[in-house]
């Protein structure tokens, strides 16, 4: 009931059911998605606990769904060995911990980044305002233009299209921007499930996932896997 009366929560379907059941799979058409995630709970009194559970819970989809490309959520990055452990492939786990961690190294390191990452993990109506401002002939500073421009970006994660397969990740990067205006800054490392930033001369393979600042997910449809 909450979600159905919240406009924040505008295309979401709540269903009950449990992911270690295949009739509940089938139910919700988790075998015809093109990606499931499984989240972890981050205010978990024991993170070892939630991760293992959900490593379960991963470990069922995979081999129920082994066709499906699937991220687990782990909240500490050394259960990611576990994980391995009982057959789960490392590039599908990610710790949002580690990611943390290198946010805080990264901003102690570039004045602004943490005010350049709120914008880009939070959603606005920027282009709204700016839309209304035109109707209504209302004027808007060019510094305010720039600002709210650069704040309608997000992060997004994508698979890459089959075509970027054998490509230098720099060369990516470069295409990305030049064709569709988007910046790819990072990548899942697919034998360990580290994501790295910017790895350049890295050799991209088939269903990598990479890290892009994009205005929306349409505007990274044509490099993203079909």
């Amino acid at each position: 009931e909450l979600i159905a009366n919240n406009p924040q929560f505008a295309g979401v379907t709540y269903i009950c059911g449990s992911p270690l059941r295949k009739a509940d799979l089938v139910r919700v058409r988790a075998n015809k998605a093109t990606m499931l995630y499984v989240l972890g709970d981050m205010s978990a009194e024991s993170p070892d606990k939630e991760d293992e559970e959900n490593i379960m819970r991963g470990a069922v989809l995979h081999k129920l769904l082994p066709h499906i490309n699937l991220r687990l959520m782990l909240l500490r990055p050394e259960n990611r060995q576990v994980a391995a452990d009982i057959g789960l492939p490392v590039y599908m786990c990610f710790s949002v911990n580690e990611i943390k961690s290198s946010l805080m190294a990264t901003a102690t390191r570039a004045q602004g980044f943490g005010t350049m990452l709120l914008n880009l993990c939070k959603q606005d109506n920027n282009r709204a305002i700016v839309s209304k401002a035109k109707v209504e002939h209302v004027p808007i500073p060019s510094w305010q233009l720039a600002f709210m421009d650069g704040a309608s970006n997000e992060i997004y994660g994508f698979c890459l299209a089959p075509t970027f397969a054998g490509m230098l990740f720099k060369d990516v990067v470069k295409k990305c921007y030049n064709d569709i205006g988007v910046t790819v800054f990072a990548m899942q490392i697919r034998d360990t499930g580290i994501i790295m930033m910017s790895p350049g001369e890295m050799e991209v393979s088939k269903d990598d996932v990479c890290f892009a600042i994009a205005g929306d997910m349409k505007q990274l449809q044509p490099v993203c896997h079909p």
